[in-house]
């Protein structure tokens, strides 16, 4: 039986070495060749960084530049909209965890009073231990997750900048850690094309 590989011999019995290589190659670095053309100009073209790390970068860099360039008016005013935010957020997830768990022991109630078949036992104890289960873990409320946590204002415009900071540094570990990515990919495509060459010699 062909495997996802050799299917393609089995479908091509003429296929030669190099054309092997390409079917074979995404094995090697599945992420990185899945979108890729069965080209082999395509295939053995080098990788570049992706944008994706490097727009991020600029918009985490922007956010910290418009933030510190704000005035001290307009960054209280972006203070009482948190706050606010966190005040709308609270209350929205409280009702949605009431809600939820009345609708589980509304359930609840339908089950336990449920007259079953001695065979279907089972399956209403099983009822029962799911909807308690649920209950137990998803109607947990965690109200710290809303509590604005900040004093004053210079308390929360150091912790903002302080946060911005270390997404500007995060995005800058990830770009260099996409760029050793890219240059290590690039290495064994470059052997590999060298190798392939030699083949059509």
């Amino acid at each position: 039986m062909p495997t996802g590989y050799t299917a393609a011999i089995e479908d091509n019995k003429d296929m030669s070495l190099k054309e092997f290589i390409l079917v074979c190659m995404p094995a090697f670095s599945r992420s990185r060749y899945e979108e890729r053309s069965r080209d082999p100009e395509i295939l053995l073209r080098d990788f570049e960084v992706g944008s994706y790390y490097l727009d991020k970068l600029a918009e985490n860099r922007k956010e910290l530049d418009n933030f510190i360039s704000l005035s001290e008016e307009e960054q209280k005013a972006l203070m009482e909209e948190e706050k606010l935010e966190k005040e709308e957020g609270y209350k929205k997830a409280w009702k949605e965890n009431d809600d939820l768990k009345a609708a589980y022991y509304r359930m609840l109630l339908f089950v336990d009073g449920w007259v079953c078949p001695d065979t279907c036992k089972n399956l209403k104890e099983f009822m029962q231990s799911q909807l308690k289960e649920s209950i137990s873990f998803d109607c947990k409320f965690y109200p710290d997750l809303y509590e604005f946590k900040y004093t004053s204002f210079e308390e929360w415009r150091d912790a903002k900048i302080k946060n911005l900071e270390e997404d500007v540094s995060y995005s800058e570990k990830s770009l260099e850690e996409e760029v050793a990515r890219v240059n290590k990919s690039n290495e064994w495509i470059r052997a590999l094309r060298e190798a392939v060459e030699k083949l059509e010699k």
